[in-house]
């Protein structure tokens, strides 16, 4: 009868509540790959430097995610070069953030 009316689905145990109900317990207990990375930080840096690390992280995550939001705007593909000079860009940044001189003026 379900065959009939197209709605097997239905009576399959593996479509059921409980089954997704399982896999997202499942799926909770797995640590992403940046959870996996926080846990190895954990015990070889001191706490300060743990939130500086992840700081600097989560600013280089926002610059990228403004710097290519644009070619998502505009359906344009990121090509290696625009993500080198993205990378370029936010070295400098930090030499200037920190009072580092440009590698050009290095003797």
């Amino acid at each position: 009868m379900y065959s009939q009316l197209n709605v097997d689905f239905l009576t399959d145990v593996s479509d059921s509540c409980g089954a997704y109900e399982a896999r997202g317990r499942e799926l909770s207990t797995c640590m992403s790959s940046v959870e996996k990375g926080m846990q190895a930080v954990k015990g070889q840096f001191s706490h300060t430097e743990q939130v500086e690390m992840f700081t600097a992280y989560a600013d280089m995550r926002k610059a990228f995610s403004d710097f290519v939001r644009p070619f998502a705007a505009e359906k344009k593909v990121v090509s290696e070069a625009d993500v080198r000079h993205f990378f370029d860009q936010m070295k400098n940044r930090k030499r200037t953030d920190f009072g580092i001189p440009p590698s050009e003026c290095h003797t």
